[in-house]
């Protein structure tokens, strides 16, 4: 079973699937994984007093941190907004650039899987950016899913043929990353 974090982590780069799954080697959390780690804390603390209008809702159930599994997808998201028998994924990120295609994905892998499991039409969801305050209303159809199943054929294949991919185009995320050491042909 494929988790969530692992199709952004595939649009990041798709070594990174390779890393985890094919020849899993032990790498050391960075300082960014620490930090975040610490802000999703601070952020679930503060969201507690907030009004849901910020979600296009008058009233909502809370769930933090909230396991969701399918048969082909896992993961925790990090706010499940129930309301009317409506669901509304919450992501938080916490970088400085807002609204990113990988962070798309990984809110539609969630509406995936919250489709699945309450067998219920997911046509929205935020992304949240505490660091700018921004929140980022994503509408969710069907080709986003379309997407996410061509993203998970591809992470199976990495995985079932142990397949060495190709390094992204962009060197600088090497940098931040932590597999940094095993890439060799890199940096």
């Amino acid at each position: 079973m494929i988790n969530v974090y692992d199709l952004k982590q595939y649009i990041y780069c798709p070594r990174i699937i390779y890393w985890y799954y094919c020849a899993p080697v032990k790498f050391h959390e960075s300082y960014k994984m620490k930090w975040g780690t610490e802000k999703h804390q601070e952020e679930k603390n503060k969201e507690i007093r907030r009004s849901f209008e910020r979600y296009e809702l008058q009233d909502a159930e809370m769930l933090f941190e909230y396991q969701v599994n399918t048969d082909i997808l896992s993961g925790k998201l990090d706010l499940l907004l129930i309301s009317n028998e409506k669901y509304v994924p919450v992501e938080y990120k916490f970088t400085r650039s807002s609204n990113s295609f990988s962070h798309k994905v990984q809110l539609y892998g969630y509406a995936l899987i919250l489709q699945g499991i309450y067998n219920t039409k997911v046509d929205k969801g935020f992304l949240y950016y505490p660091r700018s305050k921004e929140i980022i209303k994503v509408t969710i159809n069907n080709s986003n899913f379309e997407k996410i199943y061509d993203i998970i054929g591809s992470i199976n294949n990495i995985i079932e043929n142990y397949e060495f991919p190709d390094v992204d185009s962009n060197e600088s995320k090497c940098y931040g990353c932590e597999f940094n050491l095993f890439c060799n042909d890199v940096v």
